[in-house]
């Protein structure tokens, strides 16, 4: 998950959450060990310079995906 987010993937995030809470995981769970270390990751890469303003919207859109279930 933290990948799809980092990559900025929303249609991976998506098939991962609907998996995720398939097997029985809590949406809660997901967002937090997933989605949340993948935008930690998205905003170490902007402050290093490595990933700019518009990079970052996509991965915005993707960690939106999970809160839908």
């Amino acid at each position: 998950m933290r990948q799809s987010i980092t990559d900025g993937a929303p249609d991976t995030a998506s098939s991962l959450a609907q998996q995720a809470v398939a097997s029985g995981v809590a949406p809660i769970d997901a967002i937090h060990d997933g989605y949340v270390p993948g935008m930690h990751d998205v905003g170490e890469q902007f402050a290093k310079g490595q990933m700019f303003l518009p990079d970052t919207m996509a991965p915005g859109r993707g960690s939106l995906v999970p809160a839908a279930y």
